[in-house]
């Protein structure tokens, strides 16, 4: 992927392009966090996850390579932590990312509701499971784990 350096790169720098586990802590239209440039060139079988708003590049970029996947960004979250520019987004970001390639198939959110019931053929109701990558309000669970509290059935 070629790499082009711009301006504005911090406050509402870029936007979410596509619904993914990585960019499912987004609450907002714009992304608050330091992306340092964009990408010029990407593969053809990429999916653009986030565009920078002043350019509409692509800034967070996933494809598959052989049996996995290639996660590529120009974030500087690492850099940011480290020196006083980390952002709530940023880290959202990253730890969503992370949950996400831990557990391809269980990042996010899934429920299985059979038909229009809660209930199996057996009657036995179907267990609904939400998983949580992006931490939430105060006594929730921590990021990529499941608690019983969370099980409805």
């Amino acid at each position: 992927a070629g790499f082009k350096q711009d301006l504005s790169c911090f406050a509402n720098s870029a936007y979410p392009c596509t619904n993914h586990p990585a960019v499912s802590g987004i609450t907002k239209t714009t992304v608050t966090a330091g992306f340092d440039g964009y990408f010029r060139t990407i593969p053809t079988n990429a999916t653009v996850l986030l565009r920078r708003t002043i350019s509409g590049e692509p800034c967070l970029i996933l494809y598959p390579v052989g049996q996995g996947y290639v996660v590529a960004s120009t974030l500087y979250e690492d850099w940011g932590y480290a020196n006083g520019q980390s952002t709530k987004d940023g880290r959202s970001i990253l730890a969503n990312i992370l949950a996400w390639a831990k557990n391809p198939g269980q990042a996010g959110l899934h429920v299985s509701t059979p038909g229009r019931s809660n209930a199996d053929a057996s009657g036995h109701a179907t267990p609904l499971i939400f998983l949580q990558a992006e931490r939430g309000p105060r006594g929730s669970i921590p990021r990529g784990e499941v608690s019983r509290q969370n099980q409805f059935g």
